[in-house]
């Protein structure tokens, strides 16, 4: 309080006090109140100052007889604006709660001599009236204060303790206590919630370890207790519930019973574990780091299973049952789980949106600013949350709107880690204030607490401390936790908790006891403690008796939540991530200025020519082609690596409403899709006009948007995956370099080492590269679908096989037939030049479905008179060959020609190939620099040159590189359709697998295993 303040509240007891004379006994009410509020040279101070302004009122004090009542009237008109006055100023600068001890102390100075006059009354109610007291509660301390048989006041806002009861009294609240001597009242002013008691007996009590004297009116403080002799005491929080006790509609039996936690490299984390509690507690868990609290907290929330033991609620085991308990469990973690980018009230309204799918829009606006008044957020409601390095929300702030997105839902019981870390003393005791008052409206609370002041530590109920290796050592009321273990290391004054001058609690004195090292002999502390988590916990076991298992007779707390559809979670979901993305401006700037400056730099660099440019004689087209899908691969992985991991713990605190995680993906893939739609667009709008590529734009974007949505996917398997973002992104190159190398451009799949490579000629482990697919559809494509070959492909074709079967496959055959005609060859070697001969005469016969196979057919060798039919076969081959090639090429000579009739028409055919053609494309695609035209593998000859118009054997998507089309089954289709199918199939299977979490549950138990391995 301040100077002014306090000297008008001396002012003020002095013109109360000198109505009728001030006597010892209000000195006295006044001297108890300093003594609340201040040391005690500043009571002293302040009590002359209420003895000068007492005499000073007192020369003018008047006689209250008829023969001046006009005088006595003035008076009091005059002492009455003084007092308005001090009210006034009274009332702006003290809290609600102050005022109300003020005027505790005002009606103990008016009845200090046993009889309170009209115009005593009329002051001190007309105070009550100025500092806003509600008539009820005013009534009630008069009451209070003036009862004489306080014991025997029966109103609501009444407790009384005693061993026996009174059967009399049908309103109050009773609490009995066997071997109890007298009566204790306990008042509680609702409006503030404070408490005020008053002791009629004769026995030597103690509150907070100071006596209580009888009659005398105390406030009760938070974590206060009550002890004496021969009785249990009595703690605030027994207090405190047989006042919500009635209020509370839904009854929580919490149990863990005989827990065992055990690491994944199988260290214990926790050791015989076991609590009971009941609605309406605030329970503490703490120890020193490493001790184990966030694990119990995970373990008793169901986060964890545990090896040994159970967890019930209300008979329902949190482990087995968690559908069941689906908004009972509320979840708090120590990080702030907000999502940065949007408003303290759009994360409540996106939380209430999935938690209450059967409010109107308009209720559920209602629902969260009516929260966010509660939380004293009201001001803040549109600032953006932000983070550590962008804020715009204290700390404070941000815990209370944490605390807000489970209080959306309310659940009944909630588990809170480490709220005041960080966070200033003013900002933890509000945050504790909130869980508090949770409490008290009958919600069980677990939090772990970390180095509390004295009023935070005296709020909790019950402490459960835990020592290192998750051993516990203490389950109780927190005070007395400090004379445990006081008692236990026999230390003086163990009786003693707290500090008699101020009343505060030292709760690092616990863990400097549990802690004490030992001293060597040069007087220095050790690394060894004198005692050890073990032996604490033998004393534990010897002092602490189970607390008997409740039997559980009422079901589950209801809930108002209406979880929302699968689908509607995913709209959320989708929405909520829009809104966050659109108010995260570089996100947004690096997103859609990365893909149109790649593009530029790719296509810039790639614009090769000598003179004039001409896209047919720019030699980077293949290499342009190929960097456009490892850039699409980039972009999708980088916009998505971090989706799942960046939210991990949001997810983690939603898992308790038993969210869709579909719904979550199918989000997170549409929101994906979207952007990647988008980057892919403006890269190419960007690219393709640079390097002048026409007519082939739709190919390029759906090839590119395929890559892009793999990409996406397989970010979101690394995100899920890994929990560090500095490993998603060394991850990133080390998955991208796999498809550059297995592309097919940077190695030829021809040059690539022979151990990876097959009969198709396309290593198998390149079958599950996107970018392998993804560039073979894009080159064929731009070969086949261009505006000036699309026209003559056919043709070609036919002129290109008939030319490998005359100038290629049927020579060969000839230098087969002549080895075997050849008297120095081996016998070995003739019968495989013979084999070969007769697969690919068959072959032949297949395909052009005529009866061209000589009699000498066989497994056999011929004779060599038999090796003429051999010789008229290859030479009637030759021949249709020669005529096939003839006709496709006269055919296409007449297409030109008609194409060509003007001299327009003709310089529109030359601009169209200069226009539409690559000569490297077609050469990369012709194969037609490679020395090997024709291979011979085992008993087959393969075709080398020509691939793209080579057409491939019948299978499911097997075939050659760059081959023209694939079959599936018996529908063959383009190769463009048929490779954009096989990455959008590969797309789907990655979904599969991150649906069922398969990244992270291989990295987690090949990491478990490891840990295992190092243990032994």
């Amino acid at each position: 309080m301040s100077e002014p303040l306090l000297r008008g509240l001396m002012q003020l007891f002095a013109i109360i006090a000198k109505l009728d004379g001030v006597r010892p006994e209000e000195r006295n009410v006044v001297e108890a109140f300093l003594n609340q509020q201040l040391n005690k040279e500043a009571v002293n101070k302040y009590l002359q100052a209420f003895d000068e302004y007492a005499q000073r009122q007192s020369r003018s004090k008047v006689d209250l007889t008829a023969d001046s009542e006009t005088f006595g009237e003035r008076a009091s008109v005059r002492d009455s604006s003084k007092m308005m006055l001090i009210c006034n100023q009274v009332n702006q600068e003290l809290t609600q709660e102050q005022k109300i001890v003020v005027l505790i102390r005002l009606f103990e100075l008016v009845v200090a001599d046993e009889k309170i006059t009209d115009q005593e009354y009329e002051f001190v109610q007309t105070v009550g009236e100025v500092f806003n007291i509600p008539q009820k509660e005013f009534e009630h301390i008069e009451r209070f204060v003036r009862q004489s048989n306080y014991e025997s006041i029966d109103i609501e806002n009444i407790l009384l303790i005693s061993k026996q009861g009174n059967k009399n009294l049908k309103r109050a609240k009773q609490l009995i206590v066997p071997d109890f001597e007298g009566f204790l009242v306990i008042l509680r002013i609702e409006s503030v919630d404070y408490y005020l008691l008053r002791y009629k007996g004769d026995k030597e009590y103690t509150l907070n370890s100071l006596p209580i004297n009888p009659d005398q009116i105390y406030s009760l403080p938070t974590g206060g207790t009550i002890r004496g002799n021969k009785i249990h005491s009595i703690y605030f929080s027994d207090v405190e519930g047989k006042f919500w006790e009635h209020t509370q509609q839904d009854h929580i039996n919490f149990v863990a019973e005989d827990i065992e936690y055990r690491f994944p490299n199988g260290k214990i984390g926790l050791r015989d574990i076991s609590i009971a509690e009941t609605s309406g507690a605030l329970i503490g868990l703490m120890g020193s780091s490493g001790a184990g609290k966030s694990t119990l907290l995970e373990v008793l929330n169901g986060n964890l299973k545990p090896k040994k033991g159970k967890v019930l609620i209300n008979g329902v085991s949190v482990h087995q049952n968690r559908k069941t308990l689906e908004g009972v469990i509320g979840y708090i973690p120590q990080d702030d789980l907000l999502i940065e980018q949007l408003s303290v009230y759009d994360n409540l309204l996106y939380a209430a949106k999935l938690s209450f799918s059967n409010l109107s829009p308009l209720m559920l606006r209602m629902k969260v600013n009516k929260l966010l008044q509660e939380l004293g957020l009201t001001e803040i409601a549109h600032l953006k949350v932000g983070n550590s390095l962008d804020k715009t929300i204290s700390g404070g702030q941000r815990k209370r709107l944490n605390i807000g997105l489970e209080l959306l839902r309310a659940p009944s019981v909630l588990f809170v880690d480490e709220p005041t870390s960080g966070l200033s003393s003013r900002d933890s005791e509000n945050i504790m204030d909130l869980l508090k008052e949770l409490s008290s409206q009958g919600k069980l609370i677990f939090v772990v607490i970390h180095q509390p002041s004295s009023d935070i530590f005296k709020m909790f109920d019950k402490l459960y401390i835990l020592d290192k290796g998750g051993y516990p050592v203490y389950y109780g009321n927190p005070v007395d936790a400090v004379i445990y273990f006081k008692q236990i290391i026999n230390q003086i004054n163990s009786e003693n908790a707290e500090c008699p001058e101020c009343g505060n609690v030292n709760p690092e004195q616990i863990f400097d006891i549990i802690e004490t090292r030992v001293v060597n002999e040069f007087g220095r502390f050790t690394d060894q403690r004198k005692v050890s988590p073990h032996e604490w916990y033998q004393h534990f076991k010897e002092h602490h008796k189970k607390s008997p298992i409740p039997t559980v007779n009422t079901s589950l707390p209801s809930t108002d939540t209406a979880k929302a559809s699968r689908l509607q979670q995913a709209f959320i979901f989708f929405l909520r991530d829009i809104r966050a993305k659109l108010a995260n401006w570089q996100y947004l700037l690096l997103t859609f200025l990365t893909p149109p400056f790649l593009g530029f730099i790719l296509a810039y660099v790639c614009r090769h020519y000598v003179g004039d440019y001409s896209f047919r004689l720019n030699d980077n087209v293949p290499v342009f082609l190929f960097m456009c899908i490892i850039v699409s691969l980039f972009m999708g992985l980088i916009v998505s690596a971090e989706e799942i991991y960046k939210e991990r713990k949001i997810l983690k605190r939603e898992s308790f409403l038993n969210l869709s995680w579909n719904s979550f993906l199918a989000s997170k893939v549409a929101l994906l899709i979207v952007i990647s739609a988008l980057q892919t667009t403006l890269f190419l709008l960007v690219a393709l006009p640079i390097l002048e590529v026409e007519s082939l734009w739709w190919y390029y974007w759906i090839i590119l948007f395929a890559s892009a949505v793999f990409a996406n996917i397989l970010g979101l398997n690394i995100s899920s995956a890994f929990n560090s973002a500095v490993t998603i992104y060394i991850i990133i190159p080390i998955i991208l370099i796999p498809q550059l190398i297995l592309g097919g451009i940077v190695i030829r799949f021809d040059r690539i080492n022979p151990g990876l490579s097959n009969e198709s000629g396309i290593p198998f482990v390149a079958e599950f590269m996107a970018s392998r697919w993804a560039y073979e559809a894009l080159a064929v494509a731009h070969f086949k679908e261009n505006e000036y070959n699309r026209h003559y492909f056919s043709f070609d074709q036919q002129m290109a096989n008939a030319e490998y079967k005359k100038t290629y496959l049927i020579p060969s055959l000839e230098s087969k037939l002549s080895i075997i005609q050849s008297a120095s060859s081996a016998e070995e070697e003739k019968q495989k030049a013979w084999q070969l001969i007769c697969n690919t005469l068959e072959e032949e016969s297949e395909r052009l479905n005529t009866d061209l196979l000589p009699t000498a057919m066989g497994d056999k060798l011929p004779a060599p008179d038999e090796l003429v039919d051999v010789e008229q076969t290859l030479s009637q081959l030759r021949k249709h060959y020669i005529a096939q090639f003839n006709k496709a090429n006269q055919q296409k000579d007449e297409l030109i020609r008609q194409a060509t009739e003007s001299p327009e028409a003709h310089q529109a055919f030359i601009e169209a190939k200069e226009k539409y053609t690559n000569d490297a494309l077609n050469n990369f695609l012709l194969n037609t620099q490679s020395a090997e035209r024709i291979v011979e593998k085992e008993d087959r000859f393969v075709q080398k040159i020509y691939p793209v118009y080579q057409a491939p054997e019948p299978g499911y998507f097997k075939a050659h590189f760059f081959a023209p089309v694939k079959y599936a089954g018996n529908w063959m289709l383009p190769t463009f359709t048929a490779n954009a199918l096989m990455i959008g199939l590969m797309a789907v299977l990655l979904y599969i697998v991150l649906y069922f979490n398969i990244p992270s549950r291989l990295i987690n138990s090949s990491l478990s295993r490891l840990g295992r391995f190092g243990k032994e």
